[in-house]
């Protein structure tokens, strides 16, 4: 079973554009701080920009 996610950062990850995914998540355990949003949603971003959808859907 997984930990729930902050809510800032469930918000973080939805408010990130991705026509062509749906982004799902689980959380193992969680610490004593919160991430920082902003770098969370470039990296994501940038990491969904890089994907060919054909491909994943092909894998």
């Amino acid at each position: 079973m997984s930990n729930p996610l902050p809510p800032d950062l469930a918000d973080a990850i939805d408010g990130v554009p991705s026509p062509n995914f749906f982004v799902s998540y689980e959380v193992d355990r969680t610490g004593p701080t919160t991430s920082s949003q902003k770098r969370l949603k470039t990296e994501l971003a940038r990491w969904l920009g890089g994907l060919d959808p054909d491909k994943v859907i092909a894998e």
